[in-house]
């Protein structure tokens, strides 16, 4: 039995094109997707981290080097690895900015609103993926 001969017409080759170019493009919106949810979820942990900082310092009226003493100490407990990394790294940054300058509970809800605001664009980012995502602005001090 012979097999039947495939002609390469200019209509069949756009018709490949065409297809190749939905599942390349399919390919990138999931990547993009992944990117952005993970960057959403970053965004988050880090806004959960500032609202109880904001909640510590207003309700117990606890000192902000008193809070990063208390996270440092929970930080120890974590295994080594990334998410360890990024608690020390956000603890540096708090302690670099309590040295600098005494961190106020107004700058402590900046940092929120901030965080807050990256949190909701990320994720409208990961449900539009095609969508152009502005640069990220620098955080408040």
């Amino acid at each position: 039995m012979k097999i039947p001969r495939i002609r390469f017409t200019l209509r069949r080759l756009i018709l490949v094109v065409a297809i190749a170019a939905v599942f390349i493009f399919g390919e990138g919106m999931r990547r993009r997707r992944q990117h952005y949810s993970a960057l959403a979820a970053r965004f988050g942990g880090s806004e959960k981290d500032w609202t109880i900082l904001v909640e510590m310092c207003e309700s117990n009226g606890v000192s902000h080097q008193q809070t990063l003493d208390m996270a440092q100490d929970r930080v120890k407990e974590l295994e080594p690895g990334p998410v360890r990394v990024m608690y020390e790294g956000h603890i540096a940054d708090s302690t670099r900015m309590i040295g600098e300058d005494r961190l106020e509970l107004p700058k402590l809800k900046a940092v929120l609103a901030h965080e807050t605001s990256f949190r909701r664009k990320y994720e409208r980012a990961a449900r539009f993926p095609w969508l152009l995502v502005r640069p990220v602005p620098p955080t408040p001090r």
